[in-house]
């Protein structure tokens, strides 16, 4: 019976190691995944960013083409000082200047957003970190609470079969002398 319950507690532990090291390897490959994902948007943000320098140069370029324009069209109707030539050169800058600035909301906005992405994405992996530190816990306080009841279940055992040996090698008590 003793080798039984040896085997058994040693079948136990190896569960228990098992269970341990793979929450262990668990949890170490979320914080690897979340490193990972960290660089991949850090990359994207990057990606971003160049593709918006790229949109605000051609953007650029289209405003200096339309204000050429106007300069031109005037110089070929011979108007080239007149308030015409000067409006339409200052249309084309403001045009310019509205869609710069509408690229440059729209590149605070992106940042902002994945900003927040990352932040979300860095409490999520927390989460799930302390929920595999969390799982860990609950293992070990299971094993400890089923050796506990084993123990207990154990020493009551040992208690009954105490008192029943007890129960039939004490003798009875001596027998009263008197009218009861």
């Amino acid at each position: 019976m003793a080798e039984l319950a040896g085997f058994l507690l040693t079948v136990e532990g190896m569960f228990t190691a098992a269970t341990a090291t793979a929450t262990g390897g668990s949890l170490y490959s979320q914080q690897k995944a979340a490193k990972a994902a960290g660089k991949a948007a850090g990359a994207q943000r990057r990606q971003e960013a160049l593709a918006a320098a790229i949109q605000r140069r051609q953007t650029q370029k289209a405003g200096k083409q339309a204000m050429a324009l106007a300069l031109q069209a005037g110089e070929n109707q011979g108007v080239a000082g007149s308030s015409g030539v000067a409006g339409g050169v200052g249309s084309a800058i403001s045009q310019s200047n509205a869609n710069l600035s509408f690229l440059d909301q729209q590149s605070q906005l992106a940042d902002f957003a994945g900003g927040m992405f990352d932040k979300a994405q860095r409490w999520s992996n927390r989460a799930s970190l302390f929920a595999g530190v969390a799982d860990l816990a609950m293992t070990g306080y299971g094993v400890a609470a089923e050796k506990k009841a084993a123990s207990d279940a154990a020493a009551a055992a040992a208690k009954r079969d105490a008192d029943w040996q007890a129960m039939w090698t004490t003798p009875p008590p001596p027998a009263r002398k008197g009218p009861f």
